[in-house]
């Protein structure tokens, strides 16, 4: 009976651990401020739309700044952010961001108080263009909604794609979850009997 138990548990254990993944995939984005404009001179870029920021595809590393991503100068814009409201509220446990590599960061979360908080400060990274940095949090959080917005450096700005990982709050709602849940309960039900039978 032990035995059971504890391979059903970690069954479990590694069916919750599977559920967690990209949760920014396909949020809603929201861009506030002025954007796109002020390029200091370098070539006219290609625009990202907001939802290219929540796809899941990372452009070519140390690709021009400008180019495939949302960007903006910070004397044009410099109260900019960018938030990005997640289909759900969420356990996160680590961030990827793809930015430009000579400017700060930083990256917020909503908290249960309504107010946002620093959960990541992201440093600069690399020598040209779009570059990425991930980080694993020494504890998770949990939030609904992430805020990105410049901190520093040469004042022109860009970010290609903001990644969190993490697991839903929310009940799983796929039947096969369910179903195996279902089934791993019903099996430590029927270990039980046949122990008080004997």
């Amino acid at each position: 009976m032990k035995k059971l138990t504890t391979l059903l548990l970690c069954g479990l254990g590694l069916l919750a651990s599977a559920q967690a993944s990209n949760i920014t995939l396909g949020s809603a984005v929201a861009l506030n401020g002025t954007f796109f404009t002020g390029n200091g001179g370098w070539s006219l870029g290609t625009n990202a739309l907001p939802s290219d920021l929540v796809n899941g595809t990372f452009q070519p590393t140390a690709q021009q700044w400008n180019f495939n991503s949302v960007w903006w100068n910070g004397n044009d814009g410099p109260t900019n952010n960018i938030v990005v409201t997640l289909p759900g509220t969420f356990n996160i446990t680590d961030f990827t961001v793809q930015a430009d590599d000579n400017d700060t960061y930083e990256l917020d979360y909503l908290g249960s108080d309504l107010l946002w908080h620093d959960a990541w400060d992201i440093p600069t990274f690399g020598n040209f263009g779009l570059q990425t940095r991930s980080v694993t949090l020494g504890s998770p959080i949990t939030t609904n909604a992430l805020r990105f917005t410049a901190t520093g450096g040469d004042g022109l700005y860009a970010v290609s794609q903001i990644q969190a990982n993490g697991s839903s709050l929310l009940v799983p709602e796929s039947a096969f979850t369910l179903s195996l849940i279902a089934g791993a309960l019903g099996l430590l039900a029927l270990a039980g009997r046949r122990r008080r039978a004997v």
